[in-house]
């Protein structure tokens, strides 16, 4: 008689030294590859705006342990919940923040750190609790930073077991971790990779390029407002004279001097000027290209919230559709919870299984209201949009999943093109166009000021970054 409990195959992730190698680029594979991102979401100002703007909605969620029932079990075992969640020594929100970094990078795991809880005062290894009924609470959900993980120690079906990490202050391999004492949180679907796919390898590309402009830019700049310093050997010179030379040259490129002493009878000296005519040119592809990142990145983590299974019409405009990502990206970190951390718990504590006729659930409210940091954030890329050729926000629909719509109607709600009457106040607002859901008033004058808000930063920060 067939086994049917035995799993035939693999996953198909291919693996190198205990790390997935199914990036592309060898530059982000394994610790040193999410160095790299760590590195442009640190840098990288238009990175940096898409994570926080997530982080910073994400956080105003509640969340709440829901008992099965209403039975007297049921109640105490989602009571239970509420209370480790609140004796750990960080807020769970601290651990969610953290999760959520698995939408840019692709994966983030903690590590569940158990505690007896003993009452308000520590005993020998025992931490303090607010509580002393002699339970396994939760002391803390520890975070494991992605560029730590230096490999997963797998089973015969590809499956990880253990998780090993590297001390970064020691640079000595730990003791390796069950999976079990973990909770793994995937961002982005990569057909069963267990590091998931976050949206800071497909920006990779553009912050390379951005890289690369800047150091042009700079290097224009510098040769337009200093000039280029130029050598003339007057003899065949010997090697001593040439590291004199290129000596002093480099002291006057970099450094503060405002003169410089040569030996006539080696060299002739004369100072270049330079133009640097296509510096707003190069300017305005370095700002191409970080307005490009920041659609990547909205773009990405958007498809969250919009697959075919969602609540939400694919038609929302880019604020409500941010929403409802948020909303999914919560769900799928309180999935991680139940289905791994809650079990464990209970498992801990046989004596709280009795009259239980399900385990409780952890469950985040909806994100109702958008901060005004994210207001400015999605109103400029909004307003940005308005304005866009039709390729461009076609392109952008494609990129969420939303429907094809007819070119003849706007790209962004799919509804006809009207122009404002000429004595509308509202006219000069590009946000008007856009917004078909139903916001109240208040929202819709809070956004307009967040937009007009953040024009007037963006053109300040133009001024002083790129100064000439």
């Amino acid at each position: 008689m067939a086994n049917f409990g035995t799993e035939m195959g693999v996953t198909g992730v291919p693996s190198f030294n205990g790390r997935e190698a199914d990036r592309y680029l060898t530059e982000l594979q394994g610790p040193e590859g999410v160095q790299t991102m760590a590195r442009i979401l640190r840098r990288e100002p238009a990175a940096y705006t898409v994570q926080n703007a997530i982080r910073l909605t994400a956080r105003q969620a509640t969340w709440k342990s829901i008992p099965a029932t209403d039975a007297a079990g049921d109640r105490r075992a989602a009571e239970f919940v509420e209370q480790c969640l609140e004796d750990m020594s960080h807020t769970l929100w601290k651990a969610l923040s953290f999760a959520l970094s698995c939408q840019a990078f692709g994966f983030a795991d903690l590590h569940i750190v158990y505690k007896r809880r003993s009452g308000p005062v520590a005993r020998g290894s025992s931490p303090s609790s607010l509580f002393n009924d002699g339970l396994v609470g939760l002391r803390k959900l520890a975070i494991r930073r992605q560029e730590t993980i230096d490999s997963w120690e797998r089973d015969d079906n590809g499956d990880p077991k253990f998780m090993v990490q590297i001390d970064p202050d020691t640079g000595k391999k730990l003791v390796p971790v069950p999976v079990e004492r973990m909770l793994h949180f995937i961002g982005g679907d990569d057909r069963g990779a267990w590091e998931g796919i976050g949206w800071l390898e497909p920006a990779y590309k553009l912050w390379h390029m951005i890289q690369g402009f800047e150091i042009i830019y700079g290097i224009g700049a510098q040769r337009s407002f200093v000039g280029v310093p130029t050598f003339e050997y007057v003899n065949k010179p010997d090697p001593d004279s040439i590291r004199m030379v290129r000596e002093m040259g480099r002291k006057l490129t970099i450094g503060e001097n405002q003169y410089i002493e040569y030996p006539g009878a080696v060299v002739k000296f004369s100072l270049q000027s330079v133009t640097n005519g296509n510096a707003g040119e190069l300017r305005e592809q370095i700002k191409e290209l970080r307005w490009q990142m920041l659609m990547l990145g909205l773009a990405q983590f958007l498809q969250l919230g919009n697959s075919s299974s969602g609540s939400r019409a694919l038609a929302d405009p880019l604020i409500v559709m941010f929403k409802s990502a948020i909303d999914a990206a919560n769900d799928e970190a309180a999935d991680v919870l139940n289905r791994h951390l809650i079990p464990r718990l209970f498992a801990l504590n046989p004596s709280l299984n009795t009259g239980i006729t399900q385990l409780p659930r952890i469950v985040p409210s909806r994100v109702n209201a958008l901060g005004s940091e994210v207001l400015s954030f999605l109103g400029g890329i909004q307003s940005f949009l308005a304005g866009a050729p039709n390729d461009d926000a076609l392109w952008l629909r494609e990129i969420v999943g939303m429907p094809e719509i007819d070119t003849g109607t706007n790209p962004l709600t799919q509804a006809p093109a009207e122009q404002p009457a000429a004595d509308d106040p509202t006219a000069d607002d590009p946000l008007d166009a856009n917004l078909s859901a139903p916001l109240s008033p208040r929202e819709l004058a809070r956004m307009r000021t967040a937009t007009r808000e953040f024009g007037k930063a963006a053109d300040l920060f133009e001024r002083v970054y790129y100064a000439q």
